[in-house]
């Protein structure tokens, strides 16, 4: 069974050192000039994760694009502990020679079968998404 371990240390107020495997990411409550807020980096783990499925699929799939971009917007509820109860998301595809309908499957087989952080989102969040193509 694989087991992911991250290691946090504080370093004063609200903010902290976490390393992940090989990596160091800075979380601060405070000044988030100086680290990422926890939720907006759920997030992005959101957005990592399921471009890495689109990413992957499209290879398969032999389609080629210039530019991919994911645009992830959560929505807080107002009660304490805030969670997000609202998540969308925008694939966006710039190319010359793109198939809409490689893409949508790719988009598809993601937001529906393999991203498992999306998965864990809809356990708390309404999840929506769309396509753009250029």
């Amino acid at each position: 069974m694989k087991k992911h371990e991250v290691e946090l240390e504080w370093k004063r107020d609200l903010s902290f050192n976490i390393g992940v495997d090989e990596h160091l990411i800075v979380l601060d409550g405070v000044d988030e000039h100086e680290g990422l807020c926890p939720k907006p980096l759920m997030l992005a783990s959101l957005a990592g994760c399921t471009a890495m499925d689109v990413v992957s699929i499209l290879k398969e799939m032999k389609m080629k694009f210039k530019a991919f971009h994911i645009y992830v917007s959560g929505e807080l509820s107002r009660e304490k502990p805030q969670t997000y109860t609202k998540v969308h998301l925008i694939y966006q595809f710039e190319g010359n020679e793109l198939e809409k309908d490689k893409i949508e499957e790719a988009v598809r087989l993601s937001v529906e079968e393999q991203c498992g952080v999306l998965m864990m989102f809809r356990k708390f969040a309404d999840v929506s998404y769309e396509i753009v193509i250029r």
